[in-house]
């Protein structure tokens, strides 16, 4: 502790208003992340505006000593209620940008121990929608998928018919389950009326937080803008990785008038896999389930993209596409416009033709623990558009088996 840095938090208010010179005989502080309310003394106060820069524990203490804002004796309880509340935090580490839901759990799963070591498996819910305006409900679907599994009283721990997923073999999951490695970290703050790019920037320090603590993160999301923050992480962490895209689009598509309407910086739900292209560490993607007049004209580069279009999906022999991934980390992104809307009703993009469930079993049985999964994400889900919960169903199911991908 000594040699660390703390500051405050950049989630209190009023922190433009924190003053030295203040001549107040207490402040009240909210922290608009976990909405507590705390009342801070004249004393505490000025302890906490030594931290307004960053400062070790160690120095605030010596001045402490000296000026005596607070009984010498009681200085480390007031420190550690500044630490313990997120009042100030270490300089070093991403602060926790995450609440928790109003729902339980996700699959019921245990709350993510920050302190925990090991590999396991974070949910982690994205409320994200403004990447695609018509779309821009699908920032409900994490509280959505929660709130159905509550309801239909799914308990990933407690199943008893494991067939009823439909696959085979099922090994991986229950290890997992059996093992404890899977866990929920909440949703991702977001403000309404905060910038995207506050946002985004939010996303890209959690999932790199996730991954120095060697996690394997499975967003729910959001839409697929969302994703390009996501990958930027990962590439930052790895020195190179793949993509595994399951969707009915490319999402490389620009309009003729985006130079002169949005900065070309811009990022959005239909051309993000454009910027991830443009990432030196991502080595190729592969496209699963491409289909529809969107993606008549679109510009494939060969060299860094393989697609396999929808109608060739049953034929495909993965061996080659395992071969080219060998001993690289693969992302896995999932739009849900993959299926079929007859089964997955629950989106603004529906494309005809679109694959079935045991569709998706067949690939996954086919890349099952032979690659490095290093995450997931499901997005595009819009819970207004959905049927009798077919699509939350269906979501669910890709959820669990995309866990029994992961043997940790």
């Amino acid at each position: 502790m000594p040699n660390k840095l703390y500051k405050i938090s950049d989630y209190i208010f009023p922190r433009s208003k924190l003053n030295m010179d203040s001549d107040i005989n207490e402040i009240i502080l909210t922290h608009i992340i976990s909405r507590k309310k705390f009342q801070i003394n004249p004393g505490l106060f000025k302890i906490l505006l030594l931290f307004k820069l960053g400062m070790t524990i160690e120095h605030c203490m010596a001045i402490n000593d000296e000026k005596e804002y607070v009984n010498t004796k009681y200085f480390m309880n007031n420190i550690n209620y500044l630490i313990n509340n997120f009042i100030i935090v270490d300089c070093d580490v991403t602060e926790n940008n995450v609440q928790h839901s109003e729902y339980p759990n996700l699959l019921n799963v245990k709350n993510f121990n920050e302190n925990r070591f090991g590999k396991e498996i974070i949910f982690l819910g994205i409320p994200f929608g403004f990447g695609n305006k018509e779309n821009s409900k699908c920032d409900k679907f994490p509280d959505y998928i929660r709130k159905y599994c509550h309801l239909r009283c799914i308990d990933i721990t407690k199943i008893k018919n494991i067939e009823s997923l439909g696959f085979i073999n099922y090994d991986t999951l229950i290890q997992n389950i059996k093992q404890n490695n899977i866990s929920d970290w909440g949703n991702l703050y977001v403000n309404v009326n905060e910038n995207p790019s506050s946002v985004y920037g939010m996303i890209s320090d959690s999932i790199f937080y996730l991954l120095k603590k060697r996690k394997i993160p499975f967003v729910i999301g959001g839409d697929h803008s969302i994703t390009y923050t996501i990958i930027k992480s990962i590439s930052s962490y790895y020195s190179k990785c793949v993509i595994f895209h399951f969707d009915a689009h490319l999402d490389t598509y620009r309009k003729l008038d985006d130079n002169l309407t949005i900065s070309p910086k811009n990022c959005n739900h239909a051309n993000f896999m454009s910027k991830c292209l443009d990432l030196e560490s991502v080595k190729h993607v592969f496209h699963f389930g491409i289909r529809g007049i969107n993606n008549l004209n679109v510009s494939i580069n060969k060299q860094k993209q393989t697609v396999v279009w929808s109608h060739q999906l049953k034929n495909i022999n993965f061996d080659e596409i395992i071969d080219a991934c060998k001993d690289t980390p693969v992302y896995i992104s999932f739009d849900i416009d993959f299926f079929d809307d007859s089964i997955a009703p629950g989106t603004v993009t529906p494309v005809a033709n679109g694959s079935n469930y045991d569709e998706l079993l067949s690939i996954l049985a086919s890349i099952k623990e032979k690659l490095n999964i290093v995450g997931f994400d499901l997005v595009e889900v819009n819970p207004d558009f959905d049927i009798k919960d077919k699509t939350a169903e269906i979501s669910t199911l890709v959820l669990m088996n995309f866990i029994n991908l992961i043997n940790i």
